[in-house]
């Protein structure tokens, strides 16, 4: 598969950005050991709900449904494979985060940045990979 972190209009500078991606794996691991892993785990509950709420979205207006019924055909999206993807975020358990955590850890990601060129170069300044840049307008 493919995972994307992005930020849109991000007033941060680009380490900042790029730093709080690197965190999400070691907080990742200790959420898996500690409160996702509580029984009866209440953030692991809001993890699971919040995720169908993005999956199913809210109710859609009749030229909405229209859209995304399109969208699901051209994608050949069938309503099994939805079920399917409901039932495996309903089934998530910590150790599927931790699982996560250490598919991360083992990534070696590309980093692309849409910036000016006086924060590409602020940047390229600082220790860690260096950017450059593919195009400029």
């Amino acid at each position: 598969g493919i995972l994307i972190f992005m930020s849109y209009r991000d007033p941060n500078e680009i380490a900042t950005t790029l730093g709080a991606y690197d965190g999400v794996e070691p907080q990742l691991h200790e959420d898996a050991s500690t409160t996702l892993a509580a029984p009866d785990s209440i953030d692991l509950t809001r993890a699971i709900i919040g995720a169908i709420g993005r999956h199913d979205g809210s109710a859609l207006s009749t030229d909405e449904i229209g859209w995304s019924s399109l969208m699901r055909f051209l994608r050949n999206e069938s309503p099994e494979l939805r079920q399917r993807y409901r039932t495996q975020i309903l089934e998530t358990k910590a150790d599927d985060f931790e699982n996560f955590a250490q598919r991360l850890g083992g990534l070696s990601p590309t980093i692309c940045a849409v910036t000016s060129k006086a924060k590409l170069d602020e940047f390229n300044k600082h220790e860690g990979p260096t950017l450059k840049t593919i195009l400029s307008v």
